[in-house]
């Protein structure tokens, strides 16, 4: 068969343009593989969506943390040796990026939390930070931190550098998906920020949590205003790294390398640690900032450089921003500058005001917004203010409901607390088994340094003084009240003390004899609780399995109602309500993702201190018409007869219970929740 030279060109039809051909082609497979695309079905575009999310999620993130680690490094960098490159990153960190909270604050609370606006705002900052060569810095510090593990990992226990990667690995996961689970997230932590949007600055809220001090909540306002609701967790993993990185430099510095794992190892035998690290929450942002402030102010004791006070105060500050117990940690830490400088008297007055002014610089804004709104900077403590009362002052406090002053569970504390079932919240307050474990060989410790290295022993006074005084402070709330009850309170001060607890091990290591292989024993049951903890975290991971939702392979609402299917149904109930209505809350303190104006019963009194206030039904009408109520929403649970809460008002109550529903209409209703509307 005689084949033809170029049997392409037969099949051209004549007089076509090449470049003809070539559109009409290239026409021809778009026009195909667009009907072939369009007619699959849709999952495909739901996943891209969900990658896109993930994406948006990951890199604002990002961008925040250059930007804040940038701004810290312009301000700070200078301050910090070559030794001390990883505490340049770690608290620059911090310092820029509670910058930036208080940037994000402002800019929220005058109206200019747009999403774009802040957006460009950040990348500015980043721009100008790269132009400036502070980025280049950081990637240097980063370098050294590299270096500075490789070089002490021969001092690491082999398994730690498996399982701590793991554990980091699950927690990143955890972030990428709704935690739904993270209550305060969802009653204020993520919700004032978004009000602040919504309402374009702050506004007169009857909601004692919306006052309190909002320095995390002021960095959360950057990706809420864009629409991204799981960056803020981003965010608060990013602090618990911080954390973690800060105590193990210290613990190196001040210990050798080996005493730096140990303290890596304590710290993850926490079993709350990377659980909470994933939530919306504050505690890594307060645990950060006072940890920062200890090791500013041993820096400070070992150079005398006063700059360091300036970074010292800073940092109290910034912890005054996050929450009101935090004013413990400038408490001790002037008691701790006064009895050091006893014999320098001439420098105390200096120190102090150093000290105290930055502490107020960075502290104040929130201590001087609700002075403006309420006349009360720490409402609606001591000195109450609007919307407080008699009433919810007793209710909040809870009075008479603590252990009392019984001796034998005053001094079992420690052990309640590592056991950690009678705390007020289980899963977020679990310190671990090696507090209490090492308690007695740091003693021991403390003492040996006592005698032997007084200088030494100076470093550790710091964390030790605040320690005592948290732990006092929180003993006595107990005593009062079990809504004190959470180790988690503790935290702040107890995560200082892990290089104590690290010098316990190196201790107990130092004794070990062929016979009696200390060092074997406790590395082995180091070991194994931390296996078991990383088993029980993974299960968790598996179970929950967020990042689903994140990639489109669930719906939130469906996850919602997997999860927490009692408030999946009040989100349905508010939601299907006019646009322009205002929901009335009955014992439901959460209200993240009601998209319509509500009065959440932050401390479950609403309906108790209406019923004090108002001595009848038509004048609590008449009080709920004037505040443009709408509707209200109850949980059956409460006010319906035969219902256990419902059991718990007086008959009295009852009485006005049955008045007031008998003149309010059923707009709608769930297994759990009841819809009215207000006449």
């Amino acid at each position: 068969m005689q084949c033809l030279e170029n049997p392409v060109e037969t099949l051209i039809i004549p007089g076509m343009k090449t470049r003809l051909l070539y559109i009409v082609f290239s026409a021809w497979v778009v026009a195909i593989l667009t009907v072939f695309f369009a007619s699959q079905p849709s999952a495909i575009f739901v996943h891209l969506q969900g990658v896109f999310s993930l994406f948006s999620t990951i890199t604002y993130g990002l961008i925040f943390a250059s930007a804040g680690v940038g701004v810290g490094y312009s301000l700070l960098g200078q301050l910090w040796t070559e030794d001390l490159g990883i505490q340049r990153f770690s608290i620059s960190a911090g310092f820029g990026m509670g910058l930036l909270g208080l940037l994000g604050f402002i800019l929220a609370g005058v109206g200019l939390g747009n999403g774009w606006l802040m957006l460009l705002i950040l990348i500015s900052i980043l721009a100008w930070l790269v132009w400036k060569g502070y980025v280049l810095s950081v990637f240097q510090d980063l370098l050294l931190l590299r270096n500075e593990v490789s070089s002490t990992a021969k001092d690491a226990l082999r398994w730690i550098l498996w399982i701590a990667p793991c554990f980091l690995f699950l927690s990143f996961i955890l972030v990428l998906g709704p935690r739904t689970e993270a209550f305060d997230g969802y009653l204020y932590h993520l919700v004032n920020p978004s009000w602040w949007i919504r309402d374009g600055g702050i506004t007169s809220i009857n909601m004692f949590t919306y006052w309190f001090p909002s320095l995390m909540e002021g960095m959360y306002v950057w990706p809420l205003s864009a629409g991204l609701d799981l960056t803020p967790q981003l965010i608060h993993l990013l602090f618990a790294l911080l954390c973690v990185l800060l105590t193990w430099d210290w613990t190196r510095l001040l210990l050798g390398g080996r005493a730096a794992w140990w303290s890596l190892v304590l710290i993850l035998s926490m079993p709350s640690m990377p659980l909470l690290a994933t939530w919306s929450y504050t505690d890594f942002g307060l645990i950060f900032y006072s940890l920062a402030a200890l090791v500013a102010i041993s820096n400070w004791s070992g150079a005398m450089d006063g700059r360091w006070i300036l970074v010292c105060g800073s940092m109290a500050g910034f912890a005054m921003g996050i929450k009101y117990t935090s004013f413990i940690l400038p408490v001790a830490i002037v008691l701790c500058l006064v009895w050091w400088l006893l014999k320098q008297k001439e420098l105390l007055p200096g120190v102090l005001a150093r000290f105290v002014g930055m502490s107020v610089l960075t502290g104040f804004p929130w201590y001087l917004r609700n002075w403006i709104w309420t006349r009360n900077p720490i409402y609606p403590f001591v000195f109450g203010g609007i919307y407080w009362d008699t009433f919810r002052a007793d209710w909040y406090s809870n009075l008479g409901t603590g252990i009392g002053w019984n001796i034998a569970r005053i001094f079992s504390l420690p052990l309640t607390v590592t056991i950690g079932t009678h705390d007020l919240h289980y899963v977020d307050g679990r310190i671990g088994p090696f507090y209490l474990i090492l308690f007695p060989i740091t003693v021991l410790v403390l003492v040996s340094i006592w005698r032997n290295d007084r200088n030494r022993f100076r470093l550790f006074m710091f964390p030790l003084v605040f320690f005592a005084l948290s732990a006092a402070f929180w003993v006595i709330g107990v005593i009062q009240t079990r809504e004190l009850m959470q180790a988690r309170l503790l935290w702040s001060a107890l995560i200082p003390l892990l290089p104590l607890l690290a010098a316990g091990v190196l201790y107990l290591e130092g004794r070990s004899t062929p016979i009696s292989n200390y060092r074997a024993v406790f590395s082995a049951f180091a070991a194994i609780t931390l296996c078991i903890l990383l088993f029980e975290f993974f299960l968790f991971v598996v179970d929950q399995t967020p990042i689903r939702v994140t990639l489109g392979f669930e719906s939130r609402e469906d996850h919602m109602a997997r999860t927490q299917p009692d408030y999946s149904q009040e989100l349905l109930l508010v939601n299907q309500t006019p646009s322009d209505s205002f929901v009335y809350l009955l014992y439901e303190p959460r209200s993240l993702g009601m998209d319509r104006r509500v009065q959440p019963d932050v401390d479950l009194d609403n309906f108790s201190h209406d019923l004090y206030v108002h001595p009848t039904n038509e004048s609590l009408l008449n009080s709920w018409r004037e505040l443009g109520y709408t509707h209200l929403l109850a949980r059956k649970y409460f006010i319906e007869e035969g219902q256990d809460g419902y059991a718990k008002f007086s008959d009295a109550e009852q009485i006005r219970i049955r008045e007031l529903l008998a003149r309010l209409k059923i707009v709608a209703e769930t297994e759990d929740f009841i819809l009215f509307s207000i006449p």
